[in-house]
């Protein structure tokens, strides 16, 4: 049985669209585009993009629900805060 990729794969290729055209219709490079064909999760903004260009969404990953990699704490930076707030502690 042919995988989701798979099948989005032979949906482009039968309406002749590259990840090269759907990098620039997507304002992204074909390498990415690929990327987000291909993995499992895709952000919200290209998801809307892509079902607006005709793309079905049965054959699209899934909505990635946060951000990706990690994640940063808030810097504290010393001079912003008043000393009453934050002490530096050993």
């Amino acid at each position: 049985m042919a995988t989701r990729y798979d099948q989005l794969l032979l949906w482009m290729r039968k309406r002749y669209i590259t990840f090269a055209a759907l990098g620039r219709q997507l304002g992204i490079s074909d390498v990415y585009a690929r990327r987000l064909c291909r993995d499992q999760f895709i952000p919200a903004k290209y998801h809307t993009q892509m079902i607006a260009l005709g793309f079905p969404a049965e054959m699209l990953p899934e909505i990635s629900k946060g951000r990706r990699g990690r994640v940063y704490p808030d810097p504290i930076f010393p001079g912003l805060h008043s000393t009453t707030e934050t002490e530096d502690k050993p």
